[in-house]
């Protein structure tokens, strides 16, 4: 939330290298919104749980369980969403470049 909430897209992309829609391109969707006057509710995100999935087994995958608070998006384009609080698992899919650890994709699913 926090490169959506105020557009420094800086740290998301240094952390996420993938080529995945949610890796390559978000950082450019989070600087069109705010060129356009979008934003963001700085919303509070409280991580419950986390694991690595066992299940899969030709990539690391991590869920992680968290509650987020409501709040509201404005696209800069005249579209609006409402940001509902609850509960949502989101699954990084993580590679070793031999010196630290980068993010490949995030995926993430309401409950």
């Amino acid at each position: 939330n926090y490169a959506f909430a105020t557009g420094n897209v800086d740290e998301y992309a240094k952390l996420c290298k993938g080529t995945h829609k949610s890796c390559a391109t978000t950082p450019d969707v989070i600087k069109k919104m705010h060129a356009n006057g979008g934003w963001v509710d700085k919303l509070q995100v409280t991580f419950t749980s986390g694991w690595v999935r066992k299940d899969i087994k030709d990539e690391l995958i991590v869920q992680l369980w968290y509650y987020q608070t409501d709040g509201f998006e404005y696209s800069g384009t005249g579209s609006n969403l409402d940001l509902k609080q609850g509960k949502r698992a989101a699954l990084v899919s993580l590679s070793y470049n031999g010196s630290s650890w980068q993010v490949e994709m995030i995926y993430v699913e309401k409950r």
